[in-house]
């Protein structure tokens, strides 16, 4: 998968860097309208820090609301 996209907001603090995310650039990750997906958060050690499921929008675009994104290293896992 490639690097989420990732947009700060009004509630984004110093070490928060943005509040959603969407993956991009990700050849093998393909999308259907409609489809739903789980997602994790996760640090370097495995610890869970955030987790929730989603839906493709009409246009097969997977968004994360909530996601809070910090300078600290995470991974994104999505999958269905």
């Amino acid at each position: 998968m490639g690097e989420p996209a990732h947009h700060g907001g009004p509630n984004t603090s110093r070490d928060t860097v943005g509040e959603f995310a969407h993956p991009t650039d990700c050849q093998k990750f393909a999308v259907k309208a409609g489809q739903s997906f789980r997602w994790t958060s996760a640090d370097e050690k495995g610890a869970v820090h955030q987790n929730g499921a989603v839906q493709a929008d009409r246009d097969g675009l997977v968004t994360i609301p909530k996601l809070t994104v910090t300078k600290a290293k995470r991974r994104i896992i999505i999958g269905p």
